[in-house]
Formats: structure tokens, C-alpha cells, sequence
């Protein structure tokens, strides 16, 4: 097998792992807004740019030391604040899955152009016996 071949079975294998990896599971409603009392500035958790995620964590730390020093609830918005950390470390992961699938697809056109005519005929073989065999 070439070394173009075996690199092209990396990445699909590699591609193959983070699409069946799990579904994120979040534990709050993600409609976060660092001020309960005023809907401005809400983000969705589940949309939300890193950005995003990284102000609405500033906002919640800061919430939390605040009711901590006045020991007070540490909940916002309804949910304990480690729920929403949860939350916003599940949208981080997504994003990097994400970014890291991207990467496979442009690195898979690459190997593309590096195939020879026999690579190209012997990858579309194996890609129909695969779609034929997943018809049983």
C-alpha cells in the first residue's frame, strides 16, 4: 500500500472516530445571559463563538466569587454555576471537533491531488464495496 493510501486511511479512520463521537449533553437551558435580570447579551451556549463562551465565563466566575463573599446561593439563572462551566466547556469541545473535521476534509483533498490514477481507481473501488456492503 503507498504512503499516500495509508495516510488517506488515517484520516478517514481519524474523520470516522469524531463523527460517531457522542452528542454534547448539556445540563441548562444554554439560553445564558450574564445579567438575570435584563435579557441584553444573551447567547445561546449551543451557537456561541468561543468568544462568547469566554465572556459568559468571566461573567459566571464573577457571579460566583460575588455570592460566595456574601454568602449567598451560588445558582444563576436557576442552575448551580458549575453547570453552566459544564456547559461552556461542552461548547468549546464542540467547536474544536468541529475545527479539527475541517482540517481532515482539506487535508484529505490534498492527499486527492497526490494520488496517482491506480489510487484514485483502487480508493473508489473500496468506497463501493463499503456503500455495498453497508446495504445488507
Amino acid at each position: 500500500m503507498s504512503k499516500v493510501l495509508e495516510l488517506r486511511k488515517e484520516l478517514l479512520k481519524k474523520e470516522t472516530e469524531l463523527l460517531n463521537s457522542e452528542n454534547p449533553e448539556y445540563k441548562t437551558s444554554c439560553m445564558f445571559r450574564s445579567n438575570m435580570y435584563s435579557q441584553r447579551g444573551q447567547i445561546n451556549v449551543k451557537t456561541a463563538s468561543v468568544d462568547e463562551i469566554l465572556e459568559a465565563y468571566k461573567a459566571i466566575k464573577l457571579h460566583e466569587e460575588a455570592a460566595k463573599d456574601l454568602g449567598l446561593d451560588t445558582k444563576h439563572l436557576s442552575y448551580p454555576v458549575s453547570d453552566w462551566v459544564s456547559d461552556f466547556k461542552t461548547r468549546i469541545s464542540v467547536i474544536n471537533r468541529e475545527k479539527t473535521l475541517a482540517e481532515v476534509a482539506k487535508l484529505k483533498a490534498e492527499l486527492e491531488t497526490l494520488m496517482t490514477t491506480k489510487e484514485k481507481r483502487q480508493v473508489g473501488i473500496d468506497d463501493l464495496t463499503n456503500k455495498i456492503q453497508g446495504l445488507k
